[in-house]
């Protein structure tokens, strides 16, 4: 006998509304017709304004990206080419309790400049990256402003202005970490970096072929031991410091690093070998707070006599090398 099917055995398919209220990360396409789209879906009320996570993703190669300047009937000085920023601002005035926004544009044109200071008090975590166009410290200023109460950002293919007054007023009282990925500064923002009162985290790889460009400003450019002299009042509060090289090859007369034993709270060290002076007496001389050391750019043979054991108060979990993928849990050393 056929087993006859109650009422109750029904399954429903899951509500499409239900579906979209219950979404926790927001991920768009940032051309004129998806941010377009989506921003009407959530003035619907289709998309929850609850979101937490937004990332919006650029396409330079979509050939329906009016935005794209590869695209013949664009004509980069009309006003009316950057929609990006105007609907991206409209998009992030509509989640007013956003956390996270990892942001891969375009780059050209203004960004930010609509939202209003304090709009976005709940954002924490910002990643930015342009595609097409040079990205400055200064560029996240309005974004800053209306994320007052920013901890951690990231930026990607950063490049060094050395006007001071593009520095002023960007607002980041309340950041703990800061990273920038391939990028090339000045000292001058190094310095005011090291001016944040929070920051515990500092990640940096370097793009040596960018500082080729700078000609006359070259000696602006920030080296890895300008790092620590700009950081000094960081040292009772620094606990993770990332100096790699990113792309590209240092110059031969690159001023090298010595010793991180004034910095007292250090956790984690990563650090390209090409950066330090002598690798040996660099371990000795860490404080015995870290924990985790990765060194970048050595070959397995040195990695493997790297004599940790010679400062007795380290209590080393995990030493490393990134070129070669040897690794050891040291222990107590």
């Amino acid at each position: 006998m056929d087993h006859e099917q109650k009422p109750n055995d029904i399954h429903e398919p899951p509500n499409v509304a239900d579906t979209l209220q219950s979404l926790a990360v927001l991920e768009v396409n940032c051309v004129h017709q998806d941010l377009t789209n989506i921003i009407k879906s959530i003035e619907d009320g289709l998309v929850p304004t609850v979101l937490k996570v937004l990332v919006v993703k650029t396409d330079p190669d979509d050939p329906d990206d009016p935005d794209d300047p590869d695209d013949s009937d664009t004509n980069m000085d009309d006003d009316d080419n950057n929609d990006e920023g105007p609907l991206l601002n409209h998009l992030l005035s509509l989640l007013p309790v956003v956390e996270e926004a990892s942001l891969h544009l375009c780059g050209h044109g203004e960004y930010f400049y609509q939202l209003k200071p304090r709009s976005l008090p709940t954002l924490k975590i910002v990643n930015l990256e342009f595609k097409l166009q040079l990205l400055r410290l200064s560029d996240g200023r309005s974004l800053f402003h209306a994320a007052s109460n920013l901890e951690t950002v990231e930026l990607t293919k950063c490049v060094g202005n050395n006007w001071l007054r593009d520095l002023e007023n960007l607002n980041l009282p309340n950041i703990k970490r800061f990273k920038f990925n391939n990028s090339c500064l000045f000292t001058i923002e190094i310095e005011y970096l090291g001016t944040l009162a929070k920051l515990c985290a500092f990640k940096y790889s370097f793009d040596f072929i960018m500082e080729h460009l700078y000609n006359q400003d070259r000696e602006q450019v920030a080296t890895p031991t300008d790092v620590l002299t700009a950081f000094e009042p960081l040292k009772h509060q620094l606990e993770e410091l990332e100096l790699v090289i990113g792309i590209g090859s240092p110059p031969e007369n690159l001023p090298l690093i010595e010793s991180l034993a004034n910095f007292e709270r250090l956790r984690l060290v990563s650090i390209a070998a090409r950066f330090v002076k002598d690798l040996q007496t660099f371990i000795r001389s860490l404080p015995s707070s870290v924990n985790e050391l990765l060194v970048h750019g050595k070959d397995s043979r040195v990695c493997k006599e790297l004599d940790v054991s010679t400062h007795g108060s380290m209590t080393v979990k995990h030493i490393g090398c990134s070129s070669c993928q040897w690794s050891a849990e040291v222990g107590d050393v």
